[in-house]
């Protein structure tokens, strides 16, 4: 998760400014230190997983065998789901002497995947130490990935979150680098374009330009399916939620669901008069440090052999009284293989 999604994140969150600035710089230096053994052990396999998919007879296969360890490894169901959504890969760009090109994408209408290869100028040192950004420092537009409409406008009016892996780099080419992009959203992606302007390391620059690859209308949007579950219920800390819309996908799944604000408040309330948490203001006084509880419950899928399927990274935005719940599974699921749907302690069937 970047900066970005850290602040998307603490958008449902109430705090001072100081206490807010302060929290975001914490979950980065923690998130930093965490993913380092995560994204290293996603390096070992790349390089050997790009070498395979030369040697493999299909682009199909090729395709799968490029996703296999991302995700862990996939069963011969969830390889045939990323087989499913794979469509035609966009084309390479080169800008400023840098070209990325696509080795494998995949993707369900809401949720993207893109595999990229990085080819820098001779010079360039890449290091399979570090973790590179898709943003620069202060949030300029001009310097964070983002989506674009097809006039080339940013994308407005929808919520989405654009996250990078990164594998390993050779030590014979310390000037490429490979990197998985995924981009998940509460509504539809089909025809915009992932607008890539360079890469960061500690808010510095490693490589500028522009880099853009449309996302394909022709992957999987049609396995995609509504749950008519509407005004199922289930028990929250504060409460009673009620679903209104569900739409389930093998990558994800989003859902708007309503809440009593009201219980909310008097949650809140209570919650408060029986806290001691304060942060200091500028002036130096100790101010109370407001949290406000996000009405949510977790959910999973249950297959027909027992196991769950949990939700990977997720983001959630709304308003009084409604929220919307947007989030990617931790794997590819094959649907046909879902026995429910696990809303808190509320089951809910597929069909």
């Amino acid at each position: 998760m970047n900066e970005h999604a850290y602040r998307n994140e603490l958008d449902r969150v109430s705090y001072t400014p100081e206490g807010r600035e302060a929290l975001v710089a914490a979950l980065m230096h923690r998130e930093g230190a965490a993913q380092k053994g995560r994204r290293a052990w996603r390096r070992r396999w790349a390089a050997a997983a790009v070498a395979a998919a030369l040697l493999v007879g299909t682009a199909a296969a090729a395709s799968v065998s490029l996703w296999d360890r991302y995700f862990g490894s996939l069963t011969e169901e969830e390889r045939s789901v990323v087989e499913s959504l794979s469509g035609a890969l966009p084309a390479a760009v080169t800008s400023n002497g840098t070209t990325m090109t696509p080795l494998s994408a995949f993707g369900d209408g809401t949720s993207f995947y893109i595999l990229l290869e990085v080819t820098a100028p001779e010079g360039t040192e890449f290091s399979s130490d570090e973790n590179y950004a898709l943003f620069g420092k202060g949030f300029d537009p001009d310097h964070r990935a983002c989506l674009l409409e097809q006039d080339g406008s940013q994308t407005e009016g929808i919520s989405y979150s654009i996250d990078a892996s990164w594998m390993e780099v050779s030590k014979a080419e310390q000037n490429k680098l490979s990197m998985v992009v995924s981009v998940t959203a509460s509504e539809s992606i089909d025809g915009k374009t992932l607008h890539i302007p360079g890469l960061w390391l500690q808010e510095s620059a490693v490589v500028t330009g522009s880099w853009d690859f449309p996302l394909s209308a022709q992957m999987g949007s049609a396995s995609a399916m509504e749950v008519k579950a509407a005004g199922t219920t289930t028990s929250w800390i504060g409460g009673t939620l009620t679903l209104e819309t569900l739409r389930v996908s093998p990558l994800g799944l989003t859902m708007t669901y309503r809440y009593d604000p009201e219980e909310l408040r008097a949650l809140e309330e209570r919650e408060a008069a029986q806290s001691d948490m304060v942060v200091t203001a500028e002036d130096g006084s100790a101010v109370p440090m407001m949290v406000e509880y996000i009405p949510t419950a977790q959910i999973s899928l249950v297959l027909r052999d027992g196991s769950q399927v949990c939700e990977g990274s997720a983001f959630m935005g709304g308003q009084d009284g409604l929220r919307t719940l947007s989030t990617t599974f931790e794997r590819p699921v094959d649907l046909s293989s879902v026995d429910y749907i696990l809303w808190g302690e509320t089951k809910i069937p597929l069909s």
